[in-house]
């Protein structure tokens, strides 16, 4: 049997001038989101961010727990 136990998207920046990424984590986020509302999520966050700030990436980190039943 397997648990969903969190979800965690990383919503990766692009300042303009630099090569490292800005990163912003999100713990917490609800069971099943779907790709469109990791993107807009992205979106929102870069509309946020200083000027010259381009979205690159979102990723997500689902941590599963494994139980083995008797």
């Amino acid at each position: 049997m397997h648990l969903l136990e969190s979800t965690k998207i990383t919503v990766e920046m692009l300042k303009a001038g630099e090569e490292k990424p800005t990163k912003q984590s999100f713990s917490n986020v609800i069971d099943n989101v779907t790709e469109e509302k990791i993107l807009a999520l992205g979106d929102i966050i870069t509309d946020l961010a200083p000027a010259a700030t381009q979205f690159d990436s979102a990723v997500k980190t689902e941590t599963t727990r494994y139980v083995k039943e008797d």
